[in-house]
């Protein structure tokens, strides 16, 4: 027997919420109510989820991050990551030169000299691994920083904030009105920042990968000794690469969306509160959409390094 959801507690918590958000507006005059509404409909206009990520992304992590990037990653990196690396380089070593040894009656120089000079690039591999994370960062920031046009160009906030209070204003009559309009303007506006906070979300999880992936990098040089520079360790070098670049692709996707916004939403003049919350609607369509690609944009990166 399915078990009905009980959605009461929920629900109230959700109207306390509602109350709470909009107690100051209740208790307010008719010109507080229209500054607070004012103040809500430059967040939704702002687009300031996708300018606060080209602001997150477009940057050389380890100049950015330098608290992380040079008292975290590079001392790990450099004397306790380095040193594994070479012992499990020396143990993936063995392992090739047992394996050549048990085909003895087969055995050619080449199954000896081959995982010889495959140690030899894991060393110098191993031992490059911190200007190799410097280089890989400093690419990624320069790839992001191509893209960086400012999305606010795609929509001219204080404008477009002007022309929608022209056309609000007039449903304002009184303080039953305006908190009427308040309120139906509050859900989109929640919406809105919660989007916002997504967006960012996804930023830093970035940014938190590439460090991670930098502090590993080392390790996975040792299958190289077995399987050379086809193998799982020189992929996740490029896997490492796809992840700075992946910034890169954020910033694209949201200057994208960003004149989607401009172009397709804001281009004409906002008649009133309802054809405002339909115009709010469609801007978080558009948002949504950005999540959902920014979500992809490791995918798109790795496929165009051949992972």
């Amino acid at each position: 027997m399915t078990k009905k959801i009980n959605w009461t507690y929920p629900l109230i918590a959700f109207l306390f919420l509602i109350i709470l958000t909009a107690a100051p507006v209740f208790a307010a005059g008719k010109s507080d109510i229209i500054k607070a509404i004012e103040k809500m409909v430059k967040n939704m206009v702002n687009m300031g989820a996708t300018t606060k990520a080209i602001e997150i992304l477009t940057v050389d992590v380890a100049e950015k991050y330098p608290e992380v990037w040079s008292n975290i990653v590079m001392p790990l990196v450099e004397t306790a990551i380095v040193p594994i690396s070479y012992s499990v380089l020396c143990i993936y070593f063995v392992a090739a030169l047992v394996s050549a040894a048990i085909k003895f009656d087969t055995l050619t120089p080449e199954m000896i000299v081959k995982p010889m000079i495959q140690f030899i690039a894991a060393i110098i591999l191993v031992k490059a691994t911190p200007k190799l994370l410097v280089i890989g960062t400093s690419i990624g920031g320069n790839f992001a920083k191509g893209f960086s046009v400012s999305v606010s160009q795609a929509v001219n906030v204080d404008e477009t904030a002007k022309g929608v209070m022209n056309a609000i204003k007039p449903a304002v009559t009184g303080i039953p009105s305006g908190i009427s309009v308040y309120l139906e303007l509050m859900l989109p506006n929640l919406a809105t920042y919660l989007i916002g906070m997504l967006i960012q979300i996804i930023c830093y999880a970035v940014i938190i990968e590439i460090f991670i992936r930098a502090v590993l990098m080392p390790l996975s040089f040792g299958s190289i000794v077995t399987q050379g520079m086809l193998g799982p360790g020189f992929r996740f070098f490029k896997s490492f690469l796809a992840c700075c670049l992946q910034a890169g692709a954020m910033v694209l996707i949201c200057i994208i969306c960003g004149q989607f916004v401009g172009n397709d939403v804001w281009s004409a003049a906002v008649t009133g509160a309802s054809d405002f919350v339909g115009r709010i609607g469609k801007t978080l369509v558009i948002e949504g959409a950005c999540v959902i690609l920014m979500f992809k944009a490791g995918t798109f990166t790795r496929e165009a390094l051949g992972l």
